[in-house]
């Protein structure tokens, strides 16, 4: 079965900075369920933090998000599931399209 595609506010983001493998900082500010913030937690794969090279996979899949959002494209943000605090800031979890495809289908080595 499909996921329903749930654009969230139907507005395009630019990616400002990588924080890491699947967390990145967006212009402009995203607004769900009352929250707002930049950051953005990708969902769709994993970099699990227990493994003993988590450190070289963190770093890998940053530079695959790297190679995929630089040169200022747009995104789109999809199927919100939640927000969390991360230190002072909320982080939305949700699906990133580029060009309306998960960003997810770029990692299949890191799929759940």
């Amino acid at each position: 079965m499909l996921k329903q595609l749930v654009q969230i506010q139907n507005k395009m983001w630019r990616v400002q900075h990588i924080i890491s493998g699947n967390k990145i900082r967006l212009i402009p500010t995203w607004n769900w369920n009352g929250a707002t913030g930049s950051l953005v937690e990708l969902t769709g794969y994993t970099i699990t933090p227990t493994t003993i090279h988590a450190q070289v996979a963190n770093l890998l899949a940053t530079n695959r998000l790297n190679s995929l959002l630089a040169n200022n494209v747009t995104i789109t943000l999809a199927n919100p599931t939640r927000t969390y605090l991360d230190g002072v800031e909320l982080v939305l979890v949700c699906d990133v399209l580029l060009n309306g495809v998960s960003v997810s289908k770029y990692f299949p080595d890191f799929q759940k």
